[in-house]
């Protein structure tokens, strides 16, 4: 019995740092893709730039967004 737990308690544990790095990664992406701050275009440029720099570009798409006239 002590054996079946610890099957599920390794798996846990080797598993969640990935979905925990996973779900950080992909919250910038949410909220910019459901934000009305700003139009298609930025949104794209936006989303493209938080894709591969995360964070940093979402900390500046805060801050500074919108960059451009909405174009919706």
């Amino acid at each position: 019995m002590q054996e079946d737990n610890s099957i599920y308690v390794n798996f846990f544990i080797s598993w969640f740092p990935l979905l925990l790095v996973l779900i950080i990664w992909l919250v910038p992406l949410v909220v910019i893709g459901k934000s009305k701050r700003v139009g298609r275009k930025e949104k794209a440029i936006w989303l493209f730039a938080t894709f591969f720099v995360s964070w940093a570009s979402f900390m500046l798409y805060l801050i500074i967004a919108p960059v451009m006239q909405n174009d919706d």
